[in-house]
């Protein structure tokens, strides 16, 4: 069964992830992939690993670079390539959201191209666990703050202390706006103040769903701000025309 579901993603043009609960003998399962599925690339990564390590084996896989760097290379994206992308972060996100995980740190500059282009995102240094009782946090990161992309709360002492999807939600929108534009959003109490500007959205004629999906991603106060990730999918979905969502594709995610 292992072997023919690797063989049927990798006949998509995707990418497997196989989740092995034991490091002692995580180089021999990746051993036994080999000689399951000859013709994957297999490696084996774990959280032991020293960080240039991890870093060296992500980036082998991973060779598109950034969206910031597509961004600066190409200007703007087009509306329905920057949704593909945007899609298939969501889902990544509703994967770690259904196990009350933050990510806490979206941006352009974290969401790698594969050689696929497929989007993934990486660097899940300031991510938290919460409880799925209380909401509470159970693990201890730094607090970070990318100016732009993070909402309000983020800029309160501490942090994220509480299970807060809508969190992440800001930071997706605010990374679509920044692929239809080409710049930087304003920081969040800057929105909080004046609003999102909106004419370079408008001048690139983007549609209006995407554009209401964006405010409502974006909105500053939580409460107010879409609070589920499917929602936010779904109001993506809504001004779409045709398939966006791009080869190698699963329903799954793409997380590293």
């Amino acid at each position: 069964k292992i072997r023919d579901v690797i063989r049927f993603e990798l006949s998509r043009s995707g990418q497997v992830y196989f989740v092995h609960n034991r490091v002692q003998n995580i180089e021999e399962v990746a051993e036994l992939i080999r000689q399951l599925v000859p013709m994957a690339r297999v490696v084996a990564a774990h959280g032991q690993m020293k960080g240039e390590e991890l870093e060296e084996i992500m980036m082998d896989f991973i060779e598109g670079g950034s969206l910031v760097e597509k961004v600066q290379r190409e200007g703007s994206l087009p509306e329905n390539v920057a949704k593909r992308y945007i899609l298939q972060i969501a889902d990544a996100l509703n994967y770690i959201h259904q196990r009350y995980m933050n990510h806490l740190d979206v941006k352009p500059g974290n969401i790698m191209l594969s050689r696929n282009d497929n989007a993934i995102l990486i660097d899940f240094g300031l991510s938290k666990q919460y409880d799925s009782q209380t909401g509470h946090q159970t693990s201890t990161t730094p607090v970070g703050i990318s100016h732009g992309y993070a909402p309000m709360e983020q800029y309160k002492e501490g942090g994220v202390s509480e299970f807060s999807p809508e969190t992440d939600i800001y930071s997706l929108g605010a990374t679509l706006y920044y692929l239809l534009t080409g710049a930087r959003p304003p920081v969040s109490q800057e929105i909080n103040e004046d609003g999102l500007p909106l004419d370079q959205l408008k001048a690139k004629n983007i549609s209006w769903p995407t554009i209401s999906a964006i405010i409502n991603a974006m909105k500053p106060r939580k409460k107010e701000r879409t609070h589920d990730i499917n929602t936010f999918i779904a109001e993506l979905y809504a001004g779409t025309e045709g398939d966006i969502t791009g080869p190698g594709y699963t329903g799954q995610g793409y997380t590293t």
